[in-house]
């Protein structure tokens, strides 16, 4: 468990899910991990209704949806995506590029920020030296359970806030960075090479 408090050490506390809105307009989360002050990850719900955004993201975002139905339509690098989103069904947005999202439906969802840093340091790690960049694979309408049981485990976490919620959050960005880099990222199939 040592490991854990190595890597995400000096990573600063998400207080903003590095959202930067360039047209249109995003519902308010009902919930945020903002005042938490967790490192290196931060967590946002947002209830069921209409939005129709584009936005830049300085973070990494992993959306689940929780329940429900809802109608999407994703623009991301000219490519556009449109299904039913129903529950356990996966977003994986990278950082750094402009993505649009239209959606409308009845489904809340969460959105799990996880610091490019992180990742990073972790691949760091896993190569013993990287070389190059990170990059996140840009991922529609997935199922993987492993994602969907560290979101609720880190939504159960934000419910809990104890004294222990902070440690038991940062375990799992370092778990959910981890398996993005193995399954969603361009090091994934050189990070599991003996």
């Amino acid at each position: 468990m040592a490991y854990v408090f190595i890597v995400n050490a000096n990573l600063t506390p998400l207080t903003s899910p590095g959202r930067h809105l360039l047209a249109g307009h995003l519902s308010e989360p009902r919930l945020s991990s903002a005042a938490q002050g967790w490192r290196g990850i931060m967590l946002e719900v947002f209830p069921a209704g209409q939005c129709d955004f584009t936005g830049m993201f300085e973070n990494h975002g992993i959306t689940l949806y929780l329940n429900g139905c809802m109608d999407l339509h994703q623009r991301f690098e000219g490519k556009v995506a449109h299904t039913q989103m129903r529950r356990g069904n996966i977003i994986i947005s990278p950082a750094g590029a402009p993505k649009t999202f239209q959606y409308r439906g009845d489904s809340d969802f969460l959105v799990v920020h996880i610091a490019p840093v992180l990742l990073l340091r972790l691949a760091e790690e896993m190569k013993g030296s990287h070389s190059g960049a990170v990059e996140v694979l840009n991922q529609f309408c997935v199922r993987d359970v492993q994602i969907e049981t560290l979101a609720r485990q880190l939504w159960h976490e934000y419910q809990t806030h104890d004294l222990a919620s902070g440690i038991c959050a940062e375990s799992l960005a370092t778990q959910f960075a981890v398996h993005i880099l193995r399954h969603y990222s361009n090091i994934g199939k050189t990070a599991q090479a003996p």
